[in-house]
C-alpha cells in the first residue's frame, strides 16, 4: 500500500509539473527548428554594442500574379525564399524602431515597430520587389516591373518592453495579395541604451509554439503512467513472493 500511495503521488506531481511548464513563458522552447531555413541576425544600429533593436528570423514570400500559359491568362503563384541579404539598416527613435532589409538585388522589406504604454508591436511593414520572368514563371509581360505592397496597423509580434517575442512556427502576414512568411522569429525592439548582454531577454512565445509543446503533455503523461503501472505490478508480485509461507518439516 505504501508503494501504491507513492506511485499515485508521483503521478500527481508529474502532471502538475507538466501543466505548469506548458503555460509559462520561458527564454527558450523545445519546438524544433525547421530544416533548410536560413536564419538572419540583425542589430540596429548595425554592429552596435548597444542596439535599440535585436532580431533574427527566416524570411520568404508568397505572391499571386497574372500569367499567360499557352495563350491563356491565368492567376499563378510564386514562392520566394530569401537565402541571402545584400544589406540592412535601421533607425532608433523613442516612438518607433525600424529595420530595413535589402535583398535579391533591388528588393527591400521595411519593418516598423511602435510602442505605446510600455508595450510594443510590429505596426507597419512595406515590401518593394521586382517582378521578372525568371522569378515569376510565365508572368504576363505587362506585369513585369517594380511593385510595392504595404500593411498598416498590423499589431503583430506584440510584447511588453523588456521582453522579446519568439515564434519558431511559421507566421504569415498579409500585405494585399502578397504574404510575408516568417519562421524562427525572435525580436526585441526598444532595448535600453545600456543593454550590452548580446542576447534576448525572456521570450513571450506565440500560440503556435505553445500549442505544439502542449501536444507532448498527453504522450509524456501516458508513458509515465504505463511505466508506473508496471512498477506497481512488479512491486506487488515481489511482495507476495516474500510473504508466502514455506513448508514446515514434520
Amino acid at each position: 500500500m505504501k508503494t501504491l500511495f507513492f506511485v499515485l503521488a508521483s503521478i500527481c506531481i508529474l502532471e502538475l509539473s507538466l501543466c505548469q511548464n506548458d503555460t509559462t513563458s520561458t527564454p527558450g522552447t523545445t519546438t524544433p527548428i525547421p530544416q533548410g531555413d536560413v536564419i538572419f541576425n540583425f542589430t540596429v544600429p548595425k554592429n552596435s554594442s548597444s542596439p535599440c533593436l535585436r532580431a533574427r528570423f527566416s524570411l520568404a514570400f508568397d505572391f499571386k500574379y497574372p500569367a499567360i500559359i499557352n495563350g491563356t491568362k491565368l492567376n499563378a503563384t510564386a514562392y520566394v525564399k530569401v537565402n541571402s541579404i545584400d544589406e540592412y539598416s535601421g533607425e532608433c527613435n523613442e516612438a518607433f524602431n525600424t529595420l530595413e532589409i535589402e535583398f535579391n538585388s533591388g528588393w527591400s522589406l521595411v519593418m516598423n515597430y511602435t510602442i505605446q504604454e510600455n508595450a510594443y508591436e510590429l505596426n507597419v511593414m512595406r515590401l518593394t520587389y521586382k517582378v521578372t520572368a525568371e522569378m515569376f514563371p510565365d508572368v504576363d509581360p505587362k506585369y513585369i516591373g517594380i511593385k510595392e505592397a504595404q500593411g498598416s496597423n498590423l499589431k503583430e509580434f506584440a510584447a511588453n518592453r523588456g521582453n522579446s517575442f519568439k515564434c519558431i512556427s511559421e507566421t504569415q502576414i498579409q500585405l494585399g495579395s502578397e504574404h510575408v512568411d516568417f519562421k524562427n522569429y525572435q525580436a526585441q525592439p526598444f532595448l535600453p541604451s545600456d543593454s550590452k548582454t548580446g542576447d534576448f531577454d525572456t521570450a513571450i512565445e506565440c500560440t503556435a509554439d505553445l500549442s505544439g509543446n502542449s501536444k507532448l503533455v498527453p504522450i509524456i503523461v501516458g508513458s509515465a503512467l504505463a511505466l508506473l503501472v508496471i512498477l506497481v505490478l512488479v512491486a506487488y508480485i515481489v511482495g507476495r513472493t516474500r510473504q508466502r509461507p514455506g513448508y514446515q518439516s514434520v
